[in-house]
């Protein structure tokens, strides 16, 4: 059971927050249940209008946005996010083949380098070990220095958010694996 509520029909949100509502049902992401959380607070739904912009827009591609961000969520052992799919995600190739085969990124034969680049990237930030020139000049084989910068905010982002919405146990991993059996593959990938 979620540890906060969504918003009670009828009650009253603060402005803005119906557009950030229609953005997470008619997109997929950001999922419409987390959303009826945080459109409770004038600053979640300012998060979600930064979170939408940075999930659909910018310089990197979607598709790898989508990937990094359900690769650092299952990684995190966040079930919620590692649930939510994109419409525009799914359309553009993200599907459980593709991400049940990250828990080997190298050889997943899904990802094209910038998004295999971008993977190893966020995972060794959120392990705390991307100080390193090395990493650096390999991203900048693959992405421009704004690229870099937009890959690095987005996945502080994810982690930042992924570890207070599991938190919030909007959805947890037995109801996941309940809808999807297949995401017992991911849980096991996070160690949860």
């Amino acid at each position: 059971m979620s540890r906060i509520a969504a918003f009670e029909p009828g009650a009253e949100l603060p402005a803005g927050a119906e557009e950030v509502l229609e953005i997470a049902e008619t997109r997929g992401a950001p999922d419409p249940r987390m959303a009826r959380v945080l459109v409770r607070s004038s600053a979640g739904v300012e998060f979600l209008r930064y979170w939408a912009g940075a999930l659909y827009e910018g310089d990197l591609p979607h598709r790898l946005k989508e990937i990094v961000r359900i690769f650092l969520s299952a990684s995190q052992g966040c079930a919620y996010c590692s649930v939510v799919r994109s419409k525009q995600g799914a359309a553009e190739g993200v599907n459980d083949e593709l991400l049940l085969a990250l828990d080997d990124i190298n050889s997943n034969p899904h990802l094209s380098e910038p998004e295999r680049m971008a993977l190893v990237f966020a995972d060794r930030l959120k392990r705390g070990e991307a100080d390193d020139d090395t990493l650096f000049a390999e991203l900048r084989e693959h992405f421009s220095e704004a690229e870099i910068l937009e890959l690095g905010l987005f996945c502080g982002t994810v982690v930042g958010i992924g570890s207070f919405a599991k938190l919030l146990k909007v959805v947890t991993w037995d109801e996941v694996c309940s809808i999807d059996p297949e995401m017992i593959r991911l849980r096991r990938m996070s160690g949860s």
